[in-house]
Formats: C-alpha cells, sequence, structure tokens
C-alpha cells in the first residue's frame, strides 16, 4: 500500500487502507477490494484531501446514473461499484446505498431484477443496504392509483398516472412491495424527492454511521438475507456488542465463543438466584430468568 499527494493503492486485503477513518481494518479493505475487484488484485483510486488530514468519504460508482451524485456528494470519489450506486464504511461495518428512479422502482417490480439479481449481491458485498426511491408519489384519491408528480414543487407540474405499458399500478401494491423488499429483502427503504436531497441523506448516513453511541435510541436487530430478525437479540450479545470497538456486526462471532455472563457481588462471590430479589419488584419467577439469562440459556 502506498499513498501519494493524489492516489493510494490498494491490495483488496483485510488490512487495506480504510478511506473512511484514516486507519486499517478488515471492513475497509473489503470495501475496496469489492470496489476495485474489476481492476484485477491491485488497484489505485484517487482522493480528495479536503483538509485536516481527512481523505474522501464516500465511493460512487462510475456508470451513468450514479456518477453525477459525486458532484453534489462533497468528499467523495468516483470509481467502479459491483452493487450499489453509493458506498462507505463506518464502524467497522460496510454500507452500500442502491439509488432507484421511481420508474425504474416500478419497473423493477415487475421484472423481478431487484429481487433476484441486485439484493443477493448488495446484501452479499455490504453489512447494511439502503434502497432509496427518489420521486414524488401518491395514490391518486378516487382511483387509489399510483402517481408522479412531475414538475417542480411550489412553481409547476402535475400529477400522471404511473404505467409500464398498458397497465396502471395500484399505489397500495407499490407500497406492499417495498414493504416486501424491507422486511423480507432486509433492506432499510427511504425516499426522497430529488438528486440534491438524495445526495444531502448519504451525506446524513454517512454521518450517521461514523458515531459510536446513538444515545436517543440504543436499540440492536438484525436482517437475514430472505427475512428480517424480528426477535429481541440475545441479552449476551447485546452485551458483547457494547464492549470497547466491538460494535454490533462484531458481537455476533463473538456471542457464539461465549456461553454467558457472570455477575459478581461486592464480596466476590457469583450472584445467585436469591440475590436478585427486590421485594415486591422482582420475584422468583423473574430471579430465575435473569439467570438462565446470564447462562445464555435464555433471550
Amino acid at each position: 500500500m502506498s499513498l501519494d499527494a493524489g492516489s493510494y493503492t490498494n491490495t483488496g486485503g483485510d488490512d487495506a487502507f480504510d478511506w473512511s477513518t484514516g486507519i486499517t481494518g478488515e471492513a475497509g479493505g473489503r470495501l475496496l477490494a469489492q470496489a476495485t475487484r474489476q481492476h484485477g488484485h491491485t488497484a489505485t483510486v484517487g482522493y480528495r484531501d479536503i483538509g485536516g488530514g481527512h481523505r474522501a468519504m464516500l465511493l460512487i460508482d462510475d456508470r451513468i446514473g450514479s456518477k453525477h451524485y459525486a458532484d453534489i456528494i462533497p468528499n467523495s470519489i468516483v470509481t467502479r461499484l459491483e452493487y450499489g450506486d453509493v458506498a462507505f464504511s463506518g464502524n467497522g461495518i460496510t454500507i452500500g446505498i442502491e439509488i432507484k428512479k421511481l420508474s425504474d422502482a416500478v419497473s423493477c417490480m415487475y421484472t423481478g431484477r431487484l429481487a433476484d439479481h441486485q439484493i443477493p449481491g448488495l446484501r452479499q458485498s455490504y453489512d447494511v443496504v439502503y434502497l432509496i426511491i427518489e420521486g414524488i408519489w401518491r395514490p391518486e384519491p378516487e382511483s387509489g392509483v399510483l402517481q408522479y408528480f412531475k414538475g417542480e414543487l411550489g412553481k409547476w407540474g402535475k400529477w400522471l398516472d404511473m404505467t409500464t405499458g398498458r397497465k396502471r399500478l395500484m399505489y397500495n401494491s407499490f407500497e406492499q412491495w417495498l414493504s416486501t423488499l424491507a422486511l423480507q429483502g432486509g433492506l432499510l427503504v427511504r425516499s426522497s424527492p430529488s438528486a440534491e436531497t438524495t445526495a444531502a441523506l448519504c451525506t446524513s448516513l454517512y454521518a450517521w454511521f461514523q458515531r459510536e453511541r446513538h444515545s436517543s435510541y440504543d436499540a440492536m436487530q438484525e436482517s437475514t438475507g430472505d427475512s428480517a430478525v424480528l426477535s429481541r437479540p440475545t441479552m449476551l450479545r447485546r452485551m458483547v456488542a457494547l464492549l470497547p470497538r466491538v460494535g454490533w456486526s462484531r458481537s455476533k462471532e463473538l456471542a457464539l465463543r461465549c456461553k454467558g455472563v457472570q455477575f459478581i457481588r461486592k464480596d466476590g462471590k457469583p450472584m445467585a438466584t436469591e440475590d436478585w430479589f427486590i421485594e415486591n419488584e422482582i420475584a422468583i419467577g423473574t430471579a430465575v430468568k435473569i439467570m438462565e439469562a446470564c447462562d445464555g440459556s435464555n433471550a
């Protein structure tokens, strides 16, 4: 790996340079390897120095339909992404963003291209995947047909029926398809009225993933490739995830190596079932469940 005034070389290994944080790491290596794989084992990608020692933050796919976002997303670099339009890493995980115009999304709904090809590739390439639908839509007030807005909001424009060939699509059907992508496809679905708002959303997501703690809502959940895991993660995994520099993605593997956790009383002895009693608040049944959770036998 080498660095000069305008580029760095990535060997595609797990310890490659993490351009988003300035440190080496598995996530940065995986993302750069994925972004540059079509060039061979070694690839060179340019970056922008934005001052203060910070380098480019977001990768933008270089193909038509994606590369124009580089002009409106600050601190981005254009390269070839195997899957997705925008990608970055943060806190040890990789994030991919697929952007679809509303008309493209409707076309994918009928052809199955997104579900059959792109979603499996996205989920395999990134730890977290967003789908941003770009456009403004609504149900036609009387018929319920899906309509899109053509024009400039607040200035001029009109609502038109969304069609594919001779077919008119119902709003209800489109929204149900989006729900399927989210709950069964494992995508985080967002909407955006314009390219400029999409760029702002990507920048905001990048900033969110650089933060280690989100105290406003400390929740953890996991999605699989074909369905969402709606059950609460085990206490063991939640505790492991809070350990220094572990995080949610690494906690899955580490939790499998542990049998349970043990709480120690002030006298140095392990907490027993009766130690969890609180009069009129925690009784024997709850105390047993606490012990089972500590032993790893109860979520």
